[in-house]
């Protein structure tokens, strides 16, 4: 098991731990998806009610415009969602899930939920709340940075 305070750098902390939540996705992902497009498939099935646009998921997610462009143009070729044009404004495109993407959310869900389950396995409920409280305290300082 690593020992992540042996570095005593926080940044190289979680972008080893990320590094390993990516790959972890990407095992045994449904239909070979990968990790963030099952996230945006999920993202977009908990709002079949809304509109989703590609502005919804860069705040979402926190990622560029170009990483999001992306990875939607990949999940357009590989028939998991396609654009929309708007009435009124036609250089607004709305994202819809394809009838495929709709079959693979409740394996995305499930997916997701076992590696949530393994990430928490050996932590208590302490422990989990006190984590999202010290990762709100990290972001919080790295806003402040970025102002």
């Amino acid at each position: 098991m690593k020992d992540f305070a042996e570095t005593g750098e926080i940044g190289m902390a979680i972008k080893q731990v990320s590094h390993m939540i990516t790959r972890c996705m990407a095992c045994d992902s449904p239909d070979g998806v990968a990790g963030m497009q099952c996230r945006i498939i999920k993202y977009i099935a908990s709002r079949a009610d809304e509109d989703v646009f590609q502005r919804d998921i860069e705040k979402k997610f926190e990622i560029r415009r170009s990483s999001v462009s992306g990875v939607l143009s990949l999940m357009e070729q590989n028939g998991l969602i396609i654009r929309e044009s708007v009435k009124g404004d036609a250089r607004l495109k709305r994202i819809v899930l394809t009838e495929r993407a709709r079959r693979l959310d409740n394996e995305i869900k499930e997916h997701i939920e076992r590696l949530e389950d393994r990430m928490k396995q050996n932590l208590t409920p302490d422990e989990v709340k006190m984590f999202f409280e010290i990762m709100n305290k990290i972001a919080a300082g790295l806003e402040d940075a970025e102002d």
